[in-house]
């Protein structure tokens, strides 16, 4: 007669895993009944995760937009005194500073500064800052304007 003899195998179960000492871990086979209460709130976790970054990175996105449309409201101002300026002929640029209110811009202002750099040659500087949050933010816009330049025909 022939003795079986017994498999050294051995298993436990922890939730829906169990492990088998020859195979390693494996997904039960067992039906599950429905959803337990962790499950729920793992999920709810997870959406809720989700939803906060959204919210967060809709906010950041709107903040991104405004101090771009600011910048470009306050490119287009400088440009426009840049070239007034530049239209005029080199005997009409007085040296100063000299400042206006930006109305498209919150408490935005514009500064024009005209110097001499060299004798026929003068550097034309605009300045526009704003505020947002309590921080003054600004784009400057720089050029140059020579006797005898493309603008200074003489009538």
């Amino acid at each position: 007669m022939t003795k079986i003899q017994k498999s050294k195998r051995f298993e436990f179960r922890i939730w829906s895993f169990e492990f088998v000492s020859n195979l390693g871990f494996r997904i039960s086979d067992l039906p599950r009944r429905g959803f337990a209460t962790v499950d729920l709130l793992a999920g709810l976790l997870i959406i809720s995760i989700i939803i906060i970054s959204l919210y967060l990175a809709l906010g950041l996105s709107t903040r991104i937009q405004v101090q771009a449309k600011h910048v470009t409201i306050a490119s287009a101002q400088a440009e426009k005194v840049i070239e007034e300026q530049r239209a005029k002929r080199f005997a009409d640029l007085a040296n100063g500073t000299s400042s206006a209110s930006v109305t498209s811009l919150p408490s935005g202002t514009s500064s024009l500064t005209i110097s001499d750099v060299q004798t026929n040659l003068k550097k034309i500087s605009v300045t526009v800052s704003w505020q947002v949050g309590g921080n003054t933010k600004s784009v400057k816009v720089e050029t140059f304007a020579a006797k005898g330049g493309l603008n200074d025909v003489t009538p």
